[in-house]
């Protein structure tokens, strides 16, 4: 109906007017009404009073517009929703908000999800928040712009999972860090690695390693859409532990010492451990006797536990034989003699099958001399040349058949050799009869 700066007064129907007075209007400071209402705009508000002396229904914006957002708030709690909020102002330890005419705390600690130190820039901002305490009673209601901003990104994150694989190799960027691993947001989503999948070695410490910021290359371990999880793991090279086998030796550095022994880090990077029973070939009492941090020393590999990520090494091993080794060349010298004993025992069974032959050579050598001395007498006699060249081929014809009745065995080319002498004779009756003839002429 019209409007003032101080109040206004609206049309109920039935003949009656109600008043909004000023301080009626918002929880704010009080306004001028002209410059937030006009003759014909649609007020909502509740009734305070009947009747004023001018009999007017006195009315209330505010109240009003607080009962619905009572009703609001206590719906958002229920159905854990989001409600928009105006920052009034700051208040000790936090933000004051407007939310549909209810005012609302929000704590320093929930207004962002990193820590805010400076709280004056919200002045005046609009956002969604999570209601985390409503109490109509005691007029109490507190709110969270960090809870609905989780709840903002774990929807984004669960959307984004879908296209990750487990296996996939993927560039993020560290987030937060604590004492069990690091938080690294990849494309959206936030996955940890603990700190057992920050690296190789066995000293890991993520505040010592890793920094807010840091770009670091990750592998996907585990995706858990339902729970909006994501596994990641550091470890994208090969295991510096299949690079090492037992009985290696490497040059390796100190890193510290314990009392049990000392430990040093191999040329791959991994660390094992020299038990101080393994510092010397004499009793050692403490690794403080043999060697310092940052001190280069000779290792030799006694076990690598793949499993436990464990190196068992040694330093006397690595200067002194191994006694395994000694045994292992004992083992294969004796093995090298026995097959050279077998090899000249192989020899010798075959030797007296190659001794034959040379029988054979000395049963015709008589045979040879008996020709010799059949040709001498027939160069005597000419006339009877023929005769004693035919009877010549005869012996010879017996000493070849002495040589063919040779046996392989050494008993019988003895035997073939006293058949030789008989064979002479007969060549020396041949050469006689020639002489005899040409005596009687």
């Amino acid at each position: 109906m019209s409007v003032a700066k101080r109040e206004a007064e609206v049309d109920l129907g039935d003949s009656k007017v109600g008043v909004v007075g000023d301080r009626h209007w918002s929880s704010g400071a009080q306004v001028d009404l002209t410059t937030v209402l006009a003759t014909g705009d649609t007020v909502e508000a509740a009734v305070l009073a009947r009747a004023d002396v001018k009999k007017r229904i006195t009315l209330s914006r505010l109240w009003a517009q607080q009962k619905r957002g009572w009703e609001a708030a206590e719906g958002a709690a229920k159905d854990k929703g989001d409600l928009e909020a105006t920052v009034t102002e700051t208040v000790k330890g936090g933000l004051s908000l407007d939310v549909n005419g209810v005012r609302a705390f929000m704590p320093a600690s929930l207004v962002d999800v990193q820590t805010v130190n400076d709280l004056k820039p919200y002045i005046g901002q609009t956002f969604s928040v999570r209601v985390i305490e409503a109490d109509r009673n005691k007029a109490r209601l507190i709110v969270s712009r960090k809870a609905a901003m989780r709840a903002s990104q774990r929807q984004q994150a669960k959307a984004a999972l879908g296209g990750i694989k487990v296996g996939q190799l993927m560039t993020g960027k560290v987030a937060q860090i604590t004492d069990f691993g690091a938080f690294v947001d990849v494309e959206g989503v936030r996955g940890l690695v603990h700190k057992s999948e920050i690296g190789w070695s066995r000293d890991r410490d993520p505040q010592r390693d890793l920094k807010v910021g840091q770009e670091v290359q990750v592998k996907v371990l585990k995706v858990q859409p339902s729970r909006n999880r994501l596994g990641l793991s550091m470890r994208t090279e090969n295991d510096p532990l299949t690079a090492v086998r037992k009985g290696e030796r490497f040059e390796a550095t100190v890193t510290r010492l314990v009392d049990f022994g000392a430990f040093v880090a191999l040329p791959s990077g991994v660390e094992g451990l020299v038990h101080v029973s393994e510092m010397a070939e004499y009793r050692v009492f403490a690794p403080e006797e043999i060697v310092i941090p940052g001190e280069k020393v000779w290792v030799k590999v006694l076990k690598v536990d793949k499993k436990r990520r464990t190196i068992d090494l040694s330093m006397a091993q690595a200067i002194a034989p191994d006694p395994a080794e000694e045994i292992a060349a004992r083992e294969a010298a004796a093995a090298k003699a026995e097959a050279k004993a077998e090899e000249a025992a192989a020899k010798a069974n075959e030797a007296p099958a190659e001794e034959a032959p040379a029988a054979d050579a000395e049963a015709a050598a008589p045979a040879d001399a008996a020709n010799a001395k059949a040709e001498a007498p027939a160069t005597e006699a000419p006339a009877n040349e023929a005769e004693a060249t035919e009877e010549a081929p005869a012996n010879g014809d017996h000493a070849e058949d002495a040589t063919e009745e040779a046996p392989a065995n050494e008993d019988h080319a003895q035997d073939a050799a006293e058949e030789a002498p008989a064979s002479d004779d007969h060549a020396e009756d041949a050469a006689e009869e020639p002489s005899a003839t040409s005596e009687d002429e």
